[in-house]
């Protein structure tokens, strides 16, 4: 059965959502590990800055969503969901190479600031498909995520026993580049009228 355009993107986005959403979960089996490693040894400190890493990506996500969103109206939202794939490369590898926890702080902030793919992705489908199949387009995107959440910390876990952590940090930037190329040879979405997806 030939797949139609919409259906085109919707699964190709999906695609990218779950490798660079895997790639994103990677990190979470060794943080607490990794901060060790940057010096961090009592256990109530490794805890503490633990929670902190998750925190400051998620409060810069929280802060500058809304901003990203007001340029994906005016400029696309595919070249946004481009941008953030980017943001997680940069902000991904340069985790990889932190000193301390305070710079890997800093730098998980970013990557929250940064990135934000998921809301991206979600307008780019909501943008492209025909309203009487928007529900099952944005169930098929849910499943990448979930199956994203899912997979990707045990890989991640996997390859830090295999490699090291600070190396899959490298992985895992180079990981997202995946996402952005499928985004990018995605260049068909549907248009329509002023909800145009780029």
């Amino acid at each position: 059965m030939k797949l139609e355009v919409w259906q085109k993107n919707v699964f190709a986005i999906a695609l990218s959502q779950f490798v660079g959403l895997m790639g994103g979960n990677f990190v979470f089996p060794f943080m607490p590990f990794y901060i060790q490693e940057l010096g961090v040894t009592k256990e109530g400190e490794v805890a503490f800055w633990t929670g902190l890493m998750a925190t400051s990506s998620g409060a810069t996500l929280f802060i500058f969503s809304p901003f990203w969103g007001m340029l994906a109206d005016r400029y696309g939202r595919k070249r946004m969901l481009l941008r953030a794939y980017l943001g997680g490369i940069v902000a991904l590898m340069l985790q990889g190479l932190a000193q301390n926890v305070w710079q890997l702080a800093l730098l998980r902030a970013l990557q929250g600031s940064l990135m934000g793919t998921i809301p991206a992705a979600t307008a780019l489908v909501a943008a492209s498909t025909p309203k009487r199949e928007l529900a099952s387009s944005m169930g098929i995107l849910q499943m990448a995520i979930f199956a994203s959440q899912s997979t990707g910390p045990l890989m991640g876990g996997f390859l830090a026993a295999t490699i090291g952590i600070r190396t899959t940090f490298f992985v895992t930037g180079a990981l997202f580049t995946i996402p952005f190329f499928i985004v990018v040879a995605n260049d068909r979405q549907r248009r329509r009228g002023p909800r145009a997806a780029s």
